[in-house]
């Protein structure tokens, strides 16, 4: 299963994923994207922090939204490395804080050039 909400801030529109994105989910996020794209919203983030797994369709489709500028976060070893793999290397970089009150597992938030 995989949840997909949409986020604006003042730092652009960000579709946040939770779950697995596979199968028939990989289908809804494009879906999800394109009217996204249509309607003029562009979107500048992916937020993959509460994504568990992706299949090799999730790895096509988040390389492509990479290739049209999104950006995407990621947390955790594993997911860093695959988002990597997928995007061809990309730069790895922390995301700088935005205040004080935030976590500490929110400094481990790494931020990878995706584009939609």
């Amino acid at each position: 299963m995989l949840k997909i909400t949409q986020s604006n801030s003042g730092h652009g529109t960000t579709i946040v994923l939770s779950g697995r994105l596979v199968g028939p989910w990989v289908g809804e996020l494009l879906a999800c994207w394109l009217r996204m794209k249509e309607a003029g919203g562009a979107v500048q983030h992916a937020d993959l922090r509460e994504v568990t797994f992706i299949d090799e369709a999730g790895k096509r489709l988040l390389g492509e939204m990479h290739r049209q500028g999104v950006t995407i976060q990621v947390s955790g070893c594993l997911m860093q490395a695959l988002v990597q793999d997928v995007i061809g290397g990309g730069i790895v970089g922390r995301r700088p804080r935005a205040s004080s009150a935030e976590s500490e597992s929110d400094d481990e938030r790494t931020s990878l050039p995706l584009s939609i």
